[in-house]
Order: C-alpha cells, then structure tokens, then sequence
C-alpha cells in the first residue's frame, strides 16, 4: 500500500539485484488472509506477517530468517568452493573442456586446450558461443548443444568433421574430434548449462584416411595388373603348344625343352595371375563367390588327385574317399584341393605317401590331407592363412616358388561355401589340412 513502489515490487526488485539478492526480506503488513500472504511469498519474501503482531513473535522471526540466510549462504559458498575447484582441475585437463551457460551457451569457462581448438586467446568468457565462435553457424555443434540443453540427454561424436579458423591467417581448416556434451545440472536438477569434453583425432583419422587410399590403389593396380597380364600369357602359352605340336618326334632335344619350359613358366605365371586376382576380388569386394552346383565330390578328388599324380610321377597320392554328393562350385573346389595336395608333396616327407580322405559327418563333409616330415613352426601357424605367406627350409630358403597365396585363397573359398579349414602338425604325427564342408551351401 506504498504510495511509490508498493511492497510486492519493492522485493521483486530487491530480488533482481545481484548485489541484494541473498539479503533475507520479511514483508509485515496490514493485509492478512492466505491470498496475501501466498502473493508475498511468491514475490520473493522469505516470511509474511500480518497485523497486529507481538514483539517476541517479530524476533523470532527475524532470527529464523537470519539463521536460514546464514544457512543458505554456508551452502552457497560450499558449492562455489566445489565450483572453483572443479573449475581448477577443468583447467588443467590435458584435453580441451568447456563451460557454458544458459540457453545461449555462454561461455563460462574454456581451459587452454579448448582455446587452442577454437584459435582463441582470450576474449570469449561471457560470450554466447555463437557469437564468440561464428564458423560453428551452418555446423551442427550448436543444434546438438541445444538438444542436450533441452533434454538433458547426453550427446557423444566419434571422428566428427568440424571447420574451424584455425588456419596460420585465420583461415578455416578441417579437424576431426571425439567428443561428449553432457548437461550441467543445479541443486534442484535443472539444467542450467552444458560440459563439453573432446579429444582431437585429426591425425588418426588422416592417417586412416591415407592408409584406406593407398589400400585402395594397391588392389585396384592388382587387378588391373593382373587383367592385362593374361591376355600375353594366354598367347605365350597357346603359342608354344603349338610350336610343340609341330616338332618331329626326332626334334624333341634342345628345342623341345625349352618349349615345355617355356609352356611351364607361362602356366606357372598364368596361376599367379589367377591367384593376385582372386586375392583383389576377395579384400574389394570383402570374399570370393562361388556358384554351387550339384555334383560328387568324390569325383573331383580323384580327378585332382589323378592330375598331380600325372605332374609328380615320383610321389604316392593315396585317395579314399566315397560318393559324397552336395552342392558346391566344382572350379573352386578343384582350387583348394589342389592347393592342399600340392603343398603336401611340396612340404612332405618323399619316403611317405600323401594321404586324401574324405568322409561325411550329418550335413558336413570332412576332407583331410595329410602327409609326414618336418611339421610347421609353431611360429608360422597363427598367419598360415595370411596372404603373401611361404613356407620356408631350415636356413629361411624358399621352399616351392610362388606368391604365398594358396592357402589364403584356399580359405576364403571354404569360407564363401560356409565351411572351415583347418592344420594339425606335429612331428610324431605329421601333418593334417582339415576342410569342412556343409553338403548345402549356408548364407
């Protein structure tokens, strides 16, 4: 009832100084009633008394009052202490972190790695981040901030691109950066600002960027080696069976020779090509195919085995293997078993037999090839089926030419079919390539 400023705006603008704030208000008036007194305490009073009153009702009120003020400010300094200190060790992370306030994101805090992203020195505490950071407008950072600010659900980027002016003359220049924004809450649970947290991982990105590049390069100058060799091979070899066709059985000296050496290398040549080509369309296109067809797969054992018995006279092949039909591709298969069996006679022991067996287990067909000698170094068995893998003689020699890549291949085939390949050597026993083989190919 105050001619001037009456005494609910008196505490509203008591309330909005920053200075007067905290100072305890008890509003005594001559209105009474629980509408007056509710209207006082939601302008900001702390108590409301109504006349007539008693001296020693006055007092202890006051005292309350005060004792709550002393109160309220004890926590309030508390959590400034809590604050500061907090603040203290935000500072002195070895990562970039930030404060900010309100629904502008103000910033109230930013440590020197923050800075350092943001190419800022000073200048930009107490400034909205907008404002203080204009190439983040257009960017998505601030509409994330504004989502967690407006949740208070937490947000995480992994290698996000971010432009900033970070260039020597302020230019803008690309990075990448992990990072969190998570909601700064108060006593009561509201939101009253946002923590950013990130960590920079310009160059492990870049370096994974390059690395993916240079991969990319590497099998596609493959395959394209590898095309444009075989149409020159194919000649060469076509070439010199002809020329061997047309000897006189009497010319098979000298001249003989070096055509089948010829013919030998081109085919030998030939199979690397196929072998660097199957090894680019299995890391591009992330495994070979195959097309299943019906077929026994007994017969195409003995017609592998048939084959290198033909190439190696000299060496047993023992096969025992039953009528095992199914659907698989007959090419690739041929592939496989011809890889294992020749690396069989090429690795083992020439007093024993290679042994071939092949039987069927439910759906699962079980073909093992085995053979004795020197068993593979335990060293060697965690890569065996790693590209660009060779088995070595004692003294690190070269043990059969070629690319280190039949076993590689062998396994991304069995692997297309649904299968599972696997080795067992040891001296006493020797040593087994186990091949599994649904009777049905398994997606």
């Amino acid at each position: 009832m105050m001619p001037g400023l009456d005494g609910f705006a008196l505490v509203e603008e008591l309330r909005a100084d920053e200075a007067l704030r905290a100072i305890p208000i008890i509003m005594l008036s001559a209105r009474a009633g629980e509408h007056e007194t509710a209207r006082g305490l939601s302008s900001g009073a702390n108590d409301y008394i109504a006349k007539p009153f008693t001296a020693r009702e006055l007092l202890v009120r006051v005292a309350s009052s005060l004792a709550s003020a002393r109160a309220a400010e004890a926590l309030r300094e508390h959590e400034r202490t809590q604050r500061e200190n907090l603040y203290r060790l935000f500072m002195q992370a070895p990562f970039p972190i930030a404060v900010l306030r309100g629904p502008r994101h103000v910033i109230e805090l930013a440590n020197d790695q923050m800075l350092r992203i943001w190419a800022k020195r000073d200048g930009v505490l107490g400034v909205p981040l907008a404002e203080a950071i204009p190439e983040l407008v257009g960017q998505p950072f601030l509409g994330y901030l504004d989502g967690v600010f407006r949740t208070g659900v937490v947000h995480e980027g992994r290698a996000e691109r971010a432009r900033l002016a970070s260039g020597p003359s302020g230019q803008l220049e690309t990075a990448y950066f992990n990072y969190v924004y998570a909601p700064l809450r108060d006593r009561s649970g509201a939101i009253e600002g946002t923590i950013i947290a990130a960590f920079d991982v310009s160059n492990v990105v870049r370096a994974e960027q390059v690395q993916r590049q240079m991969v990319e390069f590497q099998e596609r100058f493959v395959a394209v080696l590898g095309h444009d060799l075989r149409n020159p091979l194919a000649a060469l070899i076509t070439a010199a069976g002809l020329l061997r066709q047309q000897l006189a059985p009497s010319d098979e000296g000298p001249t003989g020779r070096v055509l089948a050496r010829i013919s030998s290398s081109a085919l030998r040549m030939s199979r690397m090509v196929d072998q660097i080509l199957d090894l680019t369309r299995a890391r591009i296109a992330g495994g070979l195919g195959v097309e299943p067809t019906a077929m026994d797969l007994g017969v195409v054992l003995t017609g592998v085995v048939d084959e290198l018995r033909t190439a190696y006279p000299q060496r047993s092949i023992e096969l025992a293997c039953p009528v095992l039909p199914g659907a698989w591709d007959r090419d690739r298969l041929e592939q496989v078993f011809s890889n294992l069996i020749g690396n069989a006679i090429h690795h083992g022991s020439s007093e024993r037999p290679v042994t071939v067996t092949a039987r069927r287990a439910g759906e699962i067909v079980i073909v093992e090839v085995h053979n004795t000698g020197e068993p593979i170094p335990e060293s060697l068995r965690a890569r065996l089926f790693d590209p660009f893998r060779r088995g070595e003689r004692e003294g690190g020699a070269p043990k059969a030419a070629g690319l280190g890549l039949g076993l590689y291949i062998s396994r991304e085939i069995v692997v297309a079919h649904g299968g599972d390949i696997e080795v067992e050597s040891t001296r006493a026993e020797g040593t087994t390539f186990r091949v599994s083989l649904p009777r049905t190919r398994t997606p």
